[in-house]
Formats: C-alpha cells, sequence, structure tokens
C-alpha cells in the first residue's frame, strides 16, 4: 500500500519557465540542446526545458495514470550553512489530489543547476525510493553548486517537471529573523483550507505582510520561513513567496502532518539548529498560534522578540501585534531597530 500524506495541497502558482534578467552563458561551446540563455526553471511545471535529460520516459508506464486528476505534490529541501565536500540533496516527488499525496516511485531524477561560469550542468541522477515513499536522494559535490543565494532544480525526468532547492551558505553568526507562514504571512489558517476547496484560489496575505520581511532585509537580516506544512506542499509555498515577491530564504517544512505539541516540537527542533547546528543568531521570530510561541520558548527565542498576530497575539508574554496587519510593527518596532553589523 501506498504511504499518503494528508493535509497535502494543490499548486495554484506555475509560472513559465523564462529568461531572466541575470547574465547568460550562451555561446558556441555550449554542449547541444542546451539553452543557457534561461537561467532558471519556474518549478513545479516549467515550460520546455532548456536543456536535454537523458530520458522523457517513464520507468513504469502506469506512473503516467498518477498524472489524471491531480496536481504537483514535488517538495526539495534547501541546503543550509556553509558546505564543503559531498552533500546530500534530498526531495519528495508525488502527485496530490486535495488530501492525500500518492507518491512517485522508481522514476528517474536528475539534479541541474545554472551558473556563470559553465551554464547547465547536471549534478547527479538517481531514482525516487522503491519503498513507495517517492523520496529522493542524491550526493553532490559542493563545489559544483552555484555561489549566493542561489536554486538547483530536481527535475522528474518523464514529466520534465522539477523541485527547486534553495542554497543559502550563510556563515555562523548570520542575524535572521524566523517566520511562520499560515495565519502569519497569509491572512488566516483559512486562507489554506481556501485552496483546498478551489486550487485556483491564492491565498491572502496579511497587510504589509511582505513589507514586513523586506525591511528586515533592508537593515541587513536574513528571513527563514519555518512552516508544519509537510514536504509535499513545498510545491504550493514556494511559488507563493516567490510570487508576492517576499524575500528569498529558506523554507523549513514538516517530514510529516504535525500539529499542536508535535508541531511546537518541530519548530523547536529546528530553530535550535539554526543556533546550534549552524551558529545563526536569531534576532526575532514571527507567529499567530500556540504552537508558535511553545516552539519558540522551547528554542529559547525571548518573549520579547516573539511576535504574535491574531487571536493568540500577548499570549504567554509575547508581544502583541495589534491592528489589521503588520503595518504599526513596521513603524514602532523594526524601523528602530538597529541595522544587521
Amino acid at each position: 500500500m501506498r504511504r499518503t500524506y494528508f493535509l497535502v495541497l494543490p499548486v495554484a502558482l506555475a509560472l513559465s519557465a523564462c529568461p531572466t534578467d541575470g547574465p547568460s552563458n550562451d555561446d558556441d561551446s555550449a554542449p547541444s540542446g542546451i539553452d543557457n540563455t534561461v537561467t532558471s526553471l519556474s518549478c513545479p511545471e516549467p515550460a520546455a526545458l532548456p536543456f536535454p535529460t537523458e530520458t522523457s520516459e517513464w520507468v513504469a508506464p502506469s506512473t503516467e495514470d498518477q498524472f489524471a486528476g491531480t496536481v504537483p505534490g514535488y517538495g526539495g529541501l534547501d541546503l543550509l550553512g556553509p558546505q564543503s565536500g559531498s552533500v546530500g540533496l534530498q526531495g519528495i516527488m508525488g502527485r496530490n489530489d486535495r488530501f492525500v499525496t500518492d507518491p512517485i516511485v522508481g522514476e528517474w531524477v536528475s539534479i541541474w543547476r545554472w551558473n556563470l561560469s559553465a551554464g547547465w550542468a547536471e549534478l547527479g541522477r538517481t531514482q525516487t525510493d522503491f519503498a513507495e515513499a517517492g523520496t529522493y536522494g542524491v550526493d553532490v559535490d559542493s563545489a559544483a553548486l552555484p555561489g549566493g543565494d542561489a536554486r538547483v532544480y530536481a527535475v522528474l525526468e518523464g514529466a520534465g517537471h522539477c523541485a527547486d532547492h534553495g542554497v543559502f551558505r550563510w556563515p555562523a553568526g548570520t542575524p535572521v529573523i524566523v517566520t511562520d507562514i499560515d495565519g502569519t504571512l497569509t491572512l488566516s489558517d483559512d486562507e489554506l483550507t481556501n485552496q483546498l476547496a478551489d486550487p485556483s484560489y491564492v491565498p491572502l496575505e496579511y497587510t504589509d505582510a511582505k513589507e514586513m520581511t523586506q525591511a528586515w532585509t533592508d537593515k541587513g537580516y536574513r528571513v527563514v520561513y519555518l512552516t508544519a506544512r509537510p514536504h509535499p506542499l513545498r510545491s504550493l509555498t514556494r511559488p507563493w513567496l516567490d510570487a508576492l515577491e517576499f524575500p528569498f530564504g529558506p523554507v523549513s517544512t514538516a517530514p510529516e502532518l504535525v500539529f499542536g505539541g508535535t508541531a511546537a516540537d518541530y519548530k523547536a527542533a529546528f530553530v535550535d539548529r539554526l543556533q546550534d547546528d549552524l551558529g545563526w543568531d536569531v534576532v526575532a521570530a514571527y507567529g499567530n498560534a500556540g504552537s508558535d510561541i511553545d516552539g519558540y520558548e522551547a528554542a529559547g527565542v525571548a518573549k520579547d522578540r516573539t511576535f504574535i498576530i491574531g487571536p493568540n497575539a500577548g499570549d504567554d508574554g509575547t508581544v502583541a501585534v495589534t491592528g489589521d496587519g503588520w503595518t504599526d510593527h513596521i513603524a514602532d518596532f523594526i524601523a528602530s531597530f538597529p541595522d544587521a553589523s
């Protein structure tokens, strides 16, 4: 029996692959079939790929049947912190049908990156897990990864679809703010429910939610997105953040459905990783739910730097965010907060 993940959501914001404003590497030395004027893919459903994959066929002909009436449930996990030697890129490939993800099993996935010096290159290739989980893992040479804040792409070859992996090589000491998404950046948790009912629905954001995160970025702080959504929802989450022009930053999703105490434990463990393993400095944390409050507290985030919006605002000694959004918070707190050194 296939494993399923509940509360998995269809994708509504898929754009076509297109040239970016960045530099290109379109020269006579480019391998046949590779178009280096296209420097990024729009996941999960790009237009025609700018490079040929080893195959465009399914290993199992029955895989194609999974696509009828479903939408992408792909999730490429991000790489965080300085990278050296061999590093693992992990993710999941599946198809979402409202509440359930049907994993794609035994199909080929290749990892691609674009950079200025070499254009498009394949970094590795593997098949999704045969144990019916739909996961994949590829070890790549960190020296081959693009520099700066970047993306690499896991391409499901049979469909020509992709999952993007963010690469964030921020050193120890990097000052970051951590924010929940549902009910914190989106207008309420109901926005997620609305998309479950209607895949074309675009979740509404709180007033000045993007501006709040951008205000921190303008001061030199980095933004980390911490959500209890499960991994297959990455195919929705990153496109929504991109479409609304939130700052590009790491997105953490849960390996399984979590809520209440399990959500708090998951969030606390992730913030602990940022602080203890990566050495990043968590300057402020944002949320709306009791699990956000409990998770941040367990990770040692100061209550006067824990900002809660919505019905739980101010609970357990946190700072209440008042008004209809983030406008007053930007003016009253972020504007006067020191720039990152």
